[in-house]
């Protein structure tokens, strides 16, 4: 077996292992490729963490629309890369945000996010290691300017600009330091899942 075959194997075995989570279920959707896997996995931490911040908020707010618009996203996220529990919790939540059962959400919504905070440490840990052996991480001069139209190109729903400024960004994934986010980026992107792209963009520059 090849080096970077038993480094997915390890890798593999690290997620096997996190409760509540089906990998097989997870790879089948993606037709078995690991590595598109493995970057799901990695965008959704970006995710739960905005997701936690999101329905608090807009629970504290009254805001069932956007309520009901997070935990749809969520339920449909975890549902992809096979945490199939908690995707079920989050379709709870966005039913009962759609009746506008506000006694509900703030009954449930506690016990959801303590959940999902513990699945994404889970998932942070499983990857810590990879992270820390990685090069530091070298932000070129032109980036902040690419990430500034996208995301008025975001706020605009301006898809021409969109795709230009995507084809500016994939060019500097020649840059092995900025190749695993980039990727991220775009795969959040071509999911149409732009709060996402942004948790990336914002957390590359900070």
């Amino acid at each position: 077996m090849d080096l970077e075959a038993e480094k997915q194997k390890i890798e593999k075995r690290k997620i096997e292992q996190i409760e509540g989570l089906s990998v097989q279920a997870g790879l089948d959707r993606v037709l078995g490729r690991w590595d598109v896997y493995k970057r799901s996995l990695k965008l959704s931490v970006n995710e739960i963490k905005l997701c936690d911040e999101n329905l608090n908020g807009f629970l504290a707010d009254g805001d069932m629309r956007n309520f009901s618009i997070q935990a749809h996203s969520m339920k449909g996220l975890l549902a992809n890369i096979g945490a199939f529990e908690l995707s079920g919790l989050a379709f709870e939540l966005e039913n009962a945000a759609d009746r506008a059962d506000t006694a509900f959400c703030s009954s449930a919504l506690p016990a959801f996010l303590e959940a999902l905070r513990g699945f994404g440490k889970n998932l942070e840990e499983a990857f810590a290691e990879e992270d820390q052996s990685r090069e530091p991480i070298e932000i070129p001069s032109e980036l902040p300017l690419i990430f500034d139209k996208l995301e008025i190109a975001f706020h605009e729903a301006d898809f021409s600009a969109i795709d230009k400024e995507m084809e500016t960004l994939d060019k500097l994934n020649a840059q092995s330091t900025l190749k695993e986010e980039i990727e991220r980026i775009k795969d959040a992107v071509m999911l149409m899942d732009y709060d996402g792209a942004l948790s990336i963009m914002r957390g590359l520059l900070k």
